[in-house]
């Protein structure tokens, strides 16, 4: 089965991921708390990133919170902050009941200051257009995120070829017969009919969130150099976010600092033992007729960023 909880949603009661804390830094009540963005279209990345941040101290790293807002009736999402909350050691702090994102961000750094931290890393997925109900575009919200974070956020992308295969499997309750029966249950959950809306749908997002990446001229960091040369791409990732890298974020024997929140069980339920490079080229799943659609729709972003076709 599947819940609107996570993105896309998978399993019932486990998009939830979360992993035991390292020491916390000392935090003081005159310390701000100093909020970074890490955004990019589903499957690009951005749950990666959030798991290497989490090994930096004082940093609360959170998996895409305003979806929850989204996502959640308001009795759920209160449920969800008590049990990641109490599973990570966070100082109990009640989620608002009205005031939509900004009340609800004010929220997320209140209890990020109440637990003991001085920076909260919130990871978000750009997701704009059809089949998607309204309520889970996030295209407005990210932008204003990140204008009032524009030195503190960064940017991730991932071939097409490669970002519409990994969306296929993320959204493969969400088409066919199984699709409709949860939408029975859960009407605001997106559907799709079949694999190839989800190739187009999939390449359009992905080409919005490039032209978004252009009017603020911010090139994006790709996925598959955070991959292959980590060493090099890590620290330019943490420089963009205004945090001091350290060679230990790469050692995922290290006990990370909380992390936790939504997105695929797939990836949010399994802790990390290295940084998995056979995630490219998986494009290569995709069906001929899959790869021109995509190629057609995304070929003048593609060249720009390097990524042939």
């Amino acid at each position: 089965m599947s819940t609107r909880a996570g993105l896309f949603a998978a399993r019932i009661g486990s998009p939830y991921r979360f992993d035991k804390m390292v020491p916390r830094s000392d935090f003081q009540d005159s310390n701000p708390v100093t909020t970074s963005y890490v955004i990019g279209p589903p499957r690009s990345g951005t749950t990666l990133v959030g798991y290497l941040l989490a090994g930096l101290p004082g940093v609360l790293s959170l998996s895409e919170p305003h979806l929850a807002l989204e996502a959640m009736p308001t009795w759920k999402m209160h449920r969800f902050h008590r049990r990641l909350q109490h599973e990570i050691g966070l100082a109990r702090t009640t989620p608002p009941f009205r005031g939509g994102h900004s009340a609800y961000h004010r929220f997320l750094e209140r209890l990020t200051a109440a637990s003991g931290f001085t920076r909260l890393v919130a990871k978000e997925t750009w997701r704009t257009g059809a089949p998607l109900p309204v309520s889970w575009n996030s295209s407005s919200l990210l932008r204003d995120l990140r204008a009032a974070a524009a030195d503190r956020t960064t940017l991730l992308i991932r071939h097409p070829y490669d970002t519409a295969a990994s969306t296929i499997r993320l959204l493969r309750f969400n088409t066919n017969w199984i699709g409709r029966v949860l939408q029975i249950r859960w009407r605001d959950l997106p559907y799709f009919p079949d694999r190839l809306t989800i190739v187009r749908w999939a390449a359009r997002n992905w080409c919005d969130f490039l032209s978004w990446a252009q009017t603020i001229e911010q090139p994006p960091i790709r996925y598959e150099d955070l991959v292959l040369q980590p060493e090099m791409s890590v620290p330019r990732l943490c420089a963009e976010l205004g945090l001091l890298y350290r060679p230990e974020m790469l050692d995922f024997s290290t006990p990370r600092n909380a992390f936790g929140g939504l997105g695929d069980p797939g990836v949010m339920a399994r802790r990390p033992s290295e940084i998995n490079q056979a995630a490219i080229g998986r494009g290569r799943q995709l069906s001929e007729r899959e790869r021109s659609e995509v190629a057609d729709l995304v070929r003048d972003h593609a060249e720009a960023l390097g990524y042939p076709l």
